[in-house]
C-alpha cells in the first residue's frame, strides 16, 4: 500500500494484526516490510488505500475495502443481498459463471441466529449464528460479466471470521456451499475461507432470510436448524467496485 492513510502504527505478528484490523471498521488494511521477523512495525490503513508494486513489502487489504474488490449482487424473495468479494480469481471466476448460468441454482437453506449467550465462557453453539446456502453452476452462457481480473498477488482468504462474514464451505469450480456469518467466529478462524463479507445496506434483507421458520434437523452428527422451505435466490450480478 502506498505510505499514507495510517490509521496506527503498532509492534505485532500478523495474526494479532490481522485480528485488530478485522475488528475494527476503520481499518481496511495493513502493509510491513519483508524480512523484520515475526513481530514487525505493522502500518494499518484507513479508506481509500491504494497498491502499489513494491515488492519489499507485505500488504493484507480487509475483505469488501476499496482498492480493487468485487460485488456480487444476489435476489431473494424479500430483497437483494449484496456480497463485496475479495480479488481472487477462483471467486471471480465462479460468480462470474453463477450469473450467467442457464438453470443454475441457488438457494439458503438453513438458519440460525446467535444465541444471547454467543461467546460466553467459549460458548459458540449449537444454534452455530449463520445463514447457510448453495450454489449449483449449470450450462454458463458466454458473454459472461466482462471484469477488470484482479490485481497483484492472491489475497490472504484466512482472515478472521466476523460478524457477516462470507465464508466457504466446500467449493468446486461448479459449486459452492457457504454461509454467512451471524456473529463473529473465532472459533473457526482458519477452518473455512473468508470469500468477502455481507454489505451493511444488506443487513436488514439478511435478517429477515435468517428469522424464516425453521425445523430442527440433523446432518451428520451436527444438529441444525434447517428452513422449513428452502429459499431460492438468483445471482444476479457480479461487477467491479
Amino acid at each position: 500500500f502506498t505510505s499514507t492513510g495510517t490509521i496506527r502504527t503498532a509492534q505485532v505478528t500478523t495474526p494479532s494484526a490481522k485480528n485488530w484490523c478485522g475488528s475494527n471498521p476503520s481499518c481496511y488494511g495493513f502493509t510491513y516490510k519483508q524480512g523484520e521477523g515475526d513481530t514487525r512495525t505493522v502500518f494499518f490503513k484507513g479508506g481509500g488505500v491504494l497498491r502499489n508494486t513494491d515488492a519489499e513489502w507485505v500488504s493484507y487489504l480487509k475483505v469488501g475495502s476499496s482498492g480493487g474488490g468485487f460485488v456480487v449482487k444476489v435476489e431473494t424473495p424479500v430483497g437483494e443481498l449484496q456480497l463485496a468479494v475479495v480479488p481472487d480469481k477462483k471467486i471471480i471466476d465462479f460468480f462470474s459463471a453463477a450469473s450467467c448460468g442457464v438453470n443454475s441454482n441457488a438457494r439458503f437453506i438453513r438458519a440460525e441466529s446467535a444465541p444471547p449467550n454467543w461467546g460466553v465462557n467459549k460458548f459458540y453453539g449449537p444454534p452455530y449464528a449463520l445463514l447457510q446456502g448453495d450454489i449449483t453452476i449449470k450450462n454458463p452462457t458466454p458473454p459472461c460479466p466482462a471484469l477488470k481480473p484482479p490485481l497483484g498477488a492472491p489475497p490472504d482468504l484466512t482472515t478472521p471470521i466476523i460478524q457477516y462474514s462470507l465464508c466457504a464451505i466446500k467449493h468446486t469450480p461448479s459449486s459452492l456451499q457457504f454461509f454467512i456469518a451471524a456473529a463473529a467466529h473465532p472459533e473457526w478462524d482458519a477452518s473455512f475461507e473468508v470469500w468477502g463479507r455481507l454489505e451493511e445496506a444488506s443487513i436488514p434483507v439478511f435478517d429477515t432470510l435468517l428469522a424464516m421458520e425453521t425445523t430442527d434437523e440433523t446432518w451428520g452428527a451436527t444438529k441444525v436448524k434447517a428452513l422449513k422451505d428452502a429459499v431460492a435466490v438468483t445471482v444476479a450480478e457480479i461487477a467491479n467496485t
